[in-house]
C-alpha cells in the first residue's frame, strides 16, 4: 500500500494531499475538496463516510467525482477494417481437423509473425499451434482471421484476452492460447 504524501505550495494557501487515486487540496478557507474516483453507489457511500469519521466542525467537506476507464473505450476499432495495415493485430488461427483454435496478439506485422509460427515446426523457435499440430498430428490452415487492430501495447492485451473468452464462449471453439490476463468480468 503506498504511503499519502503531502506536497505544500508556498505561493498558494493549499496542500495537496495523494493517496491511491485519491487527491485532496485542503484550503485555509472554510473548505476540503476531496477527488476520487467514481464508482457507482459505492463512491457516493465512501464518500459519506469520510465525511464522517473526518467530522471537521470548522470545514465543509466537497467530493469531486471522476470517471474511470470503461471497457467500451477499449472497443474503438474491435473489428477488422480492410484498409489498415498488418501491424497491431489480434489473429486467430484454426486447426484444419478439430475445433481448436490460436488467438494471439502482435506490434509487428502479422505475416512476420505467421513465419514465425510456421518455422517452430521445423524446430526454430516456439508455438503454440506448432505444439497443438506436432502433438495431434494436425495441420493449421494458415489463413489468419484479423479480430482486431489496436496500437496500444495494454489494449491489444487486455482485448485478445477479452476475445479468447468471447470466442470460446460464442463459435464453439477450444482455445489453446495462453492469456495475459485472467479477467473478471461482472455486472
Amino acid at each position: 500500500m503506498y504511503g499519502i504524501v503531502y506536497v505544500h505550495h508556498t505561493r498558494s494557501s493549499y496542500t495537496t494531499v495523494y493517496d491511491r487515486g485519491f487527491s485532496t487540496w485542503v484550503t485555509n478557507a472554510e473548505t476540503i475538496y476531496i477527488s476520487m474516483p467514481y464508482y457507482n453507489d459505492f463512491s457516493i457511500l465512501l464518500a459519506k463516510k469520510i465525511k464522517m469519521l473526518l467530522d471537521l466542525p470548522n470545514k465543509k467537506i466537497r467530493f469531486g467525482f471522476k470517471s474511470q476507464t470503461r471497457i467500451c473505450s477499449l472497443f474503438s476499432s474491435t473489428y477488422c477494417d480492410r484498409k489498415k495495415a498488418n501491424n497491431q493485430v489480434i489473429y486467430q488461427y484454426n486447426c484444419q481437423y478439430c475445433r481448436n483454435s490460436y488467438i494471439g496478439q502482435t506490434s509487428r506485422n502479422v505475416e512476420q509473425r505467421k513465419h514465425e509460427h510456421q518455422n517452430a515446426f521445423k524446430g526454430t523457435g516456439t508455438s503454440k499451434i506448432a505444439d497443438h499440430c506436432i502433438e495431434n498430428e494436425h495441420q493449421n490452415d494458415w489463413h489468419y482471421k484479423r479480430l482486431a487492430t489496436e496500437s496500444n501495447d495494454i489494449k491489444r492485451v487486455i482485448k485478445e484476452s477479452l476475445l479468447i473468452d468471447i470466442i470460446e464462449e460464442t463459435a464453439d471453439r477450444i482455445i489453446y492460447s495462453q492469456k495475459s490476463y485472467e479477467l473478471n468480468i461482472f455486472g
